[in-house]
């Protein structure tokens, strides 16, 4: 019996060494990666903040390295395209040296000595590289080790001692132990081995549960940095997307899902290209995969709407230098691209709006030159004819004036308490002489004491111009409506008539600068191709809006909100 004893317990203690080992090891190999991974991932971040700060800054480099050293807390070194040393925030004589931390831009993270190391680089050809030593889990680790060659003399301990006085509670302990250490490698972090009371091996589960403890909050303290990180990244305004090596999405940003109109759970694990519906993009990403370099790419999304990119994707490797997949950072030039097209259309129709009453002058006065001057039935028609061309060109200068300076917003407007009645009759008033020629009827609907706040010329303005448009599409016969009422954050103004109304499919271009439903009616009216444009900024630069409702025979409604006093 006693030889049992004691192939039994040598048996128990190897199998407890082994146990503690297995256990031991999975958890250095954990926190091991947990730090690599939580350093790596934020030396890439913080080389890319550092490049987006260098870019912008105007200090010499060594005062950049110091700055974002100071910054990041990690050794920060710039070379030029060259690869020649332009700064290093450790100093001369630093170990390792600064050559030793060179890296390609955009390679990744890779070790040097005891440093991990990312990079990245400027539009000027200059690199930055940031190092750092990994996450500190040394003294982690020594707990850990500690606990558990603690545990393992405690236990070789109860074991010599439970041979005398059985072995049931030690068998209980070690099953409970394993439950626990498998729950642990499927993922539970709450995971421990429940204790016997009053029992031997009490103090080995404790030990146990404590190293797991520790573990545990090495892990939550890993994931919390992940969580940083990935809030930075939600919340960067150009769009990023992760894939693996295979082209399929690990990881996309808010940004990301406001661009191609999906959402983070749908996307995860699809491939690029049926989540984006955009073949060109999943080859930009993976020709990076596959050749290691950064490309870059300007792309068209037409999915859900047109937008143009600029894209640059990044490879990304493992500690082996083997491919894992790779990161792509869309940046939207859409605006850029619509504001650069307004402004080639606004100066070609600006040129041709301008054009056409200027030639009229100039052929009415060659006209007269030749002759028509003394032409006592045609000379006072070409007179005539040419006050009303530069009254026009007049009108459109006027109104271009206008324009420019309402398209500066907020910073040119007085707003104040404006009576509503008294606004829609001083502009009613207005056009009511050209309304009555033409057997129009105007008329107003208004509460006495109804109020808007708003900057009253820029209120007037834009009640003429609406008043205006509905008496000129109002056939002999129809009428006019200007109405105020006050609605929930503000106030509205509406003008309805009873006029032409416009084709539905011409209703979102109508408040574009010189567009025309009907080029040759509009001039025919006098228009200049620029009130609905002004009408438009007056109530985006109150912090309001304006739409219009209209149906082709039937007439229009716009309407104008205008927020309530902040």
């Amino acid at each position: 019996m006693r030889f049992m004893r004691v192939i039994t317990g040598a048996v128990l203690i190897g199998a407890l060494a082994l146990l503690l080992l297995v256990i031991g090891s999975y958890g250095t190999g954990i926190l091991r990666d947990q730090a690599a991974a939580s350093t790596g991932a934020a030396l890439s971040a913080q080389a890319r903040l550092s490049a987006e700060y260098a870019e912008v800054s105007d200090q010499p480099p060594a005062a950049v390295a110091r700055w974002l050293s100071a910054l990041t807390g990690a050794r920060v070194v710039l070379f030029d395209e060259k690869a020649t040393l332009l700064a290093d925030s450790a100093g001369a004589g630093a170990r390792p040296s600064s050559r030793e931390l060179y890296v390609s831009p955009f390679a990744g993270e890779r070790r040097v000595g005891d440093l991990l190391c990312a990079s990245a680089a400027l539009e000027d050809g200059t690199t930055i590289v940031v190092a750092a030593p990994p996450a500190p889990i040394t003294e982690a680790q020594q707990r850990l080790s500690r606990a558990l060659i603690a545990t393992f003399v405690l236990m070789t301990i109860l074991i010599l001692a439970a041979a005398s006085r059985g072995w049931g509670s030690l068998d209980v302990a070690l099953d409970r132990m394993e439950v626990a250490l498998r729950r642990l490698r499927e993922g539970d972090l709450s995971a421990r081995a429940h204790e016997i009371p009053r029992s031997p091996v009490r103090g080995l589960t404790s030990s146990v549960n404590e190293a797991f403890d520790h573990l545990t909050a090495l892990l939550a303290a890993a994931r919390g940095r992940s969580r940083y990180y990935g809030t930075i990244l939600d919340q960067m305004t150009d769009a990023v997307v992760a894939t693996d090596e295979r082209g399929h999405v690990r990881f996309i940003n808010r940004s990301f899902t406001r661009l191609v109109g999906t959402e983070p759970g749908e996307a995860e694990g699809r491939p690029l290209e049926s989540v984006t519906l955009n073949y060109d993009l999943s080859a930009l990403v993976t020709r990076a995969v596959q050749q290691g370099t950064v490309q870059r790419a300007e792309l068209r999304l037409t999915h859900p709407r047109q937008r143009f990119l600029e894209a640059v994707a990044t490879p990304l490797r493992d500690e082996d230098d083997r491919p894992i997949g790779a990161v792509a950072l869309l940046h939207d030039l859409t605006p850029l691209r619509e504001a650069d097209q307004v402004r080639v259309d606004f100066v070609a129709n600006a040129g041709h709006e301008l054009r056409t009453p200027a030639a009229g002058i100039k052929a009415l006065a060659e006209a007269l030159l030749g002759g028509a001057l003394r032409d006592p039935e045609h000379g006072p028609q070409f007179l005539e004819q040419i006050v009303a061309a530069a009254d026009r060109l007049a009108a459109i200068l006027d109104d271009m004036l206008t324009l420019a300076r309402v398209e500066r917003g907020a910073q040119l407007l007085q707003p104040s308490k404006v009576n509503v009645r008294t606004a829609l009759d001083d502009a009613a008033g207005m056009v009511r002489p050209r309304a009555m020629q033409k057997s129009v009827s105007v008329t107003v609907e208004a509460d006495e004491g109804d109020a808007v706040y708003a900057d009253e010329p820029s209120l007037r303005t834009l009640l003429l111009n609406l008043l205006d448009n509905a008496v000129k599409y109002t056939p002999a016969g129809g009428s006019v409506t200007a109405r105020g009422r006050a609605v929930g954050g503000g106030y509205e103004l509406s003008v309805t008539d009873t006029g032409v109304g416009i084709p539905e499919e011409q209703l979102e271009r109508i408040f574009e600068r010189f567009y025309r439903v009907g080029r040759a009616r509009d001039r025919a009216t006098g228009g200049t191709g620029l009130g609905l444009s002004i009408v438009k900024h007056i109530a985006e630069a109150h912090g309001g809006s304006v739409h219009v409702r209209s149906r082709e025979g039937h007439g229009s409604t716009f309407t104008a909100f205008f927020p309530e006093a902040s």
